[in-house]
């Protein structure tokens, strides 16, 4: 997979805009991972550049090769977490402490979102990978009462994504309703 560009989201506007059901998920604020080609890359098509980071998933390719997710350092909640993630993840020197989010795999862009993430949890993931939960939202009163669970727990906001979108390489649309953020 040469230079593989990840789904971008799509500024979901109002609630009320969008097409039911949808999942949705916290918003994280960690750099973007994709795993391919027997490598960590990061959202701008370059490797992510901590060397222990790199070894760690590397010696996991077999079950991360094809993912998609976000490198965290730390709570995901905390205000420092983009600032700590950032400094750690791409810094060649250091072993941080993170958590690798899995919120979609790449490697199969034609199959529905619902059933990429099925497949995603028959993985045996290593301890430093983790599927980050999707909740499926019916109306705009689930989806904004969900919204305010996550700003609450501390998180920057929510993402939704359509349960039979593909995967797009690139920026979804909110016609699309691919990936959007909330």
């Amino acid at each position: 997979m040469d230079n593989v560009r990840p789904m971008l989201a799509a500024d979901a506007g109002k609630a009320a805009d969008l097409k039911w059901p949808m999942y949705a998920s916290p918003k994280l604020d960690g750099i973007r991972c994709l795993f391919y080609d027997g490598r960590a890359w990061s959202r701008s098509g370059k490797p992510i550049r901590n060397a222990y980071i790199q070894q760690l998933m590397q010696a996991h390719k077999d079950v991360l090769e094809g993912l998609d997710g976000e490198l965290v350092v730390g709570s995901p909640t905390s205000d420092e977490v983009y600032r700590r993630t950032n400094s750690e993840v791409m810094s060649i020197e250091g072993e941080p402490d993170f958590v690798f989010y899995i919120f979609d795999r790449m490697d199969d862009p034609n199959t529905p979102f619902s059933y990429r993430m099925a497949e995603i949890g028959k993985l045996n993931l290593p301890p430093f990978a983790r599927t980050l939960p999707q909740t499926l939202v019916r109306n705009e009163e689930e989806t904004l009462r969900y919204e305010s669970e996550q700003l609450q727990h501390g998180f920057e906001g929510i993402m939704l994504r359509a349960p039979h979108g593909i995967y797009k390489y690139g920026r979804s649309t909110v016609r699309e309703g691919l990936l959007l953020k909330l």
